[in-house]
């Protein structure tokens, strides 16, 4: 139970610090150990959620060409 609990400590740090897809490994590692645990679970909701929230380069991309053209 102990190795969980730092488990998902870890996972929780990494997320504070803004490393989702770290917080994701570390989290599904608790979970692989205890499948139900709510706080791996909650970690990996909230990663993948900040993930999706986060702009990929393809959207800076477009928003650059978009400026571009508007500006012409």
């Amino acid at each position: 139970r102990r190795a969980i609990d730092s488990q998902v400590e870890l996972a929780r740090r990494r997320l504070d610090a803004g490393s989702y897809p770290d917080a994701a490994r570390e989290a599904e590692r608790a979970l692989k150990l205890e499948p139900q645990n709510a706080g791996a679970r909650q970690v990996l909701v909230q990663g993948h959620g900040e993930e999706l929230r986060r702009p990929s380069p393809s959207d800076d991309t477009f928003e650059r060409r978009l400026r571009s053209d508007l500006e012409s």
